[in-house]
């Protein structure tokens, strides 16, 4: 409404403003005025009808201009200062745009290596190795672990176990008998970040199982998929509450679909050796 209203103001021309405003006056002026004198003398005083008309017309005359300058200047820092916000928010929004090309393509380089640094794996442990170092490049980790599972024998193993930077062993289970967080992964198929894994209701839903001495609140875990079949997981880890971003997040499900096919790859090489070898 007030956005009408500026328009139409100006729209017009000066003296249309100045006219119109007179007009107004001089009608309510003596509106007023005779209806005082009705009330009071119960006559209408013609002397006090002129003497209203020309107070009418010549106090517009006079401040209405001055008025009439500043009103316009107003209108016109509102206009600009609009112009000025969607200029702001255009420039914001070329920013953002710039922001997110600029993560796609740091993300495509450190693909790129990552998917170097695995398909220079000869072996299992090697590739593992190069995944973890890769890894540890892109996020702040405290844990890190891959978890091999197979399906005939609902045994899962951990042949890469990382607490910070330094290698651990950690036994073989039954998947089974004691999911936990990582069961979850692998049985759900799908991605699982938990802010903070030991509040009450984490507990009681997952009952994880605690593989490292840390304390550790944030998890994530990604399965390990090769043609529709879930192979493992891997799970990153850290002491703070609510670690990663949604951005992080989807780079390291884009990080375990090169790490699934790599392992994949070397466990086929693997049991290719040993069947040569026997």
């Amino acid at each position: 409404m007030m956005a009408k209203i500026n328009s139409l103001f100006m729209s017009l021309l000066p003296w249309q403003i100045l006219l119109f405003s007179v007009i107004g006056a001089v009608l309510i002026t003596d509106l007023i005025t005779a209806i005082v004198s009705l009330w009071i003398w119960h006559e209408i005083q013609i002397n006090l009808i002129v003497l209203g008309t020309l107070n009418a017309v010549l106090v517009p005359l006079i401040i209405l201009p001055i008025i009439l300058r500043n009103s316009r200047k107003v209108v016109k820092l509102e206009e600009q200062n609009r112009n000025h916000l969607v200029t702001i928010s255009q420039l914001e929004s070329e920013r953002q745009v710039q922001a997110t090309s600029q993560r796609r393509a740091d993300e495509m380089s450190l693909l790129y290596r990552l998917g170097v640094s695995l398909a220079a794996g000869r072996n299992l442990t090697t590739t593992l190795l190069a995944l973890q170092t890769e890894i540890f490049k892109l996020l702040e980790v405290d844990a890190l672990f891959v978890a091999i599972y197979n399906e005939n024998t609902d045994v899962v193993d951990f042949p890469i176990f990382f607490e910070r930077n330094n290698f651990q062993t950690h036994p073989s289970r039954h998947l089974s008998e004691n999911p936990g967080l990582t069961g979850a992964v692998i049985y759900g198929g799908k991605t699982l970040y938990v802010a903070d894994v030991m509040t009450d209701v984490v507990v009681d839903r997952y009952a994880p199982v605690s593989d490292n001495s840390m304390a550790l609140h944030t998890f994530l875990g990604i399965p390990l998929i090769v043609n529709g079949k879930i192979t493992g997981a891997i799970s990153m880890q850290i002491a703070k509450v609510q670690a990663y971003s949604q951005d992080q997040i989807q780079l390291m499900e884009n990080v375990a679909v090169q790490a699934a096919m790599a392992i994949d790859k070397t466990n086929l090489l693997d049991q290719f050796k040993q069947e040569l070898a026997e």
